[in-house]
């Protein structure tokens, strides 16, 4: 409900500023072709911006129907995430890319407890992830800066870069290495009692 929602409030306002501002159809909505903008915009089978996390939320959830059952398959989901780039089809359609390539981190967090939070901030491993977090950023981002933005996106098949196959496995399998340990950093970081800006941090992440 919330995603169609969201859809039709999404459609509303961008066809509000592309009435008021149709010279800036490029700005707004990254496509040069008015002609099928529209269609574009109410397209639920293919929702753009942020929309498409509502509609992989969906697709996650039932998912958990069969990766739920045992953590191990959090490697299943993984290899999944590096395959599913092969497939050569719109990968912004039901938003499947981003859906298979993003699965793992909400599988993950789906089999993180609070308790295990609480062992890990605890425990001294956090400021060797932080190190090994630094590491990373110092290794991995001189490689990456150049590149197109868009492979960050998981939106696409791997067809859709010039990138020799493997390459573009080692960056996606980096991405979400990379990824993991500055989650843990974070969550490491984050203090553990409520302070002045904490009632907005609570609220944020509902917003987005």
């Amino acid at each position: 409900r919330t995603f169609f929602i969201f859809e039709i409030i999404y459609a509303v306002v961008s066809g509000i500023l592309l009435f008021l501002f149709p010279k800036n159809i490029e700005v707004f909505f990254s496509a040069a072709n008015s002609n099928n903008l529209l269609e574009t915009l109410v397209n639920l089978f293919s929702p753009i911006w942020l929309l498409w996390y509502l509609l992989a939320l969906i697709f996650w959830k039932l998912l958990l129907v069969i990766f739920g059952k045992d953590e191990k398959l959090i490697f299943v989901a993984l290899i999944i995430m590096v395959l599913i780039g092969f497939l050569d089809l719109n990968g912004r359609f039901l938003t499947y890319q981003r859906m298979f390539g993003m699965f793992p981190f909400f599988l993950i967090g789906y089999y993180v407890n609070h308790d295990l939070i609480l062992k890990f901030k605890a425990s001294s491993y956090g400021y060797l992830i932080l190190l090994i977090s630094c590491l990373l950023l110092y290794l991995i981002v001189p490689k990456v800066i150049d590149l197109n933005v868009e492979l960050f996106y998981y939106a696409d098949s791997y067809s859709q870069f010039n990138l020799k196959p493997l390459t573009l496995i080692l960056y996606r399998i980096s991405i979400f290495i990379t990824a993991l340990f500055l989650s843990l950093s974070v969550i490491f970081l984050t203090p553990d009692k409520e302070l002045f800006f904490s009632k907005l941090g609570t609220n944020t992440i509902g917003v987005y």
